[in-house]
Order: C-alpha cells, then structure tokens, then sequence
C-alpha cells in the first residue's frame, strides 16, 4: 500500500528537504482534524535491524516489483513461489544421510 501527498508551492530549500526523505521509512500521524503538537507523541527511531527474513522478504518484494508488479501475479503467489525455490535449493546442498 502506499499513500501519496500533495501540497501547494514549495520553496527549493523545503523541496531539496522532502527529496532527502525519498525511500526512506518513517511514521506518519493521521487525524481529520488538525494535529495539535502535544499530541504528536515523542517517538525515537528504532535502532532494530530488519531480521534475516525481513530483509529477505524485502527484497523479494524488490524483484516483484520490478519484474512482475505490471503483470497479473500477485505478490504473496510470487513470495510463496521464489521461498519455495529457495528452500529447494538449499535442501540440494544437504547431504544424504
């Protein structure tokens, strides 16, 4: 999923500051009313690192992305099917015991 923004004119200086922001994640506060600032909550950016599978995942989400986003084949059916390669993969490097 995925949300976008529109805004009025903005100076180069706010321009060059959203660009810096491109790709990368961050938290977004929603109301449908106006956010006072003491009630956006202090949050720190978690210094976690993605686990192995997260990164993996992500990746795989990449590749969809770019080469079958345009087609018919839903992510989770490209995900299961790349996982499944994976792991037969590996499963052929154990040795017979």
């Amino acid at each position: 999923m995925s949300i976008g923004f529109a805004t009025q004119e903005l100076s180069l200086e706010d321009k060059v500051k959203a660009m810096e922001f491109y790709g990368k994640y961050g938290r977004l506060a929603f109301k449908e009313t106006e956010i006072e600032p003491e009630e956006i909550p202090s949050c720190e950016p978690d210094d976690h690192q993605k686990t192995p599978s997260q990164r993996l995942r992500a990746v795989l989400f990449l590749l969809w992305k770019q080469t079958c986003s345009h087609t018919s084949v839903e992510f989770d059916d490209f995900y299961r099917k790349e996982m499944e390669r994976i792991i037969t993969l590996k499963k052929g490097l154990l040795e017979d015991i």
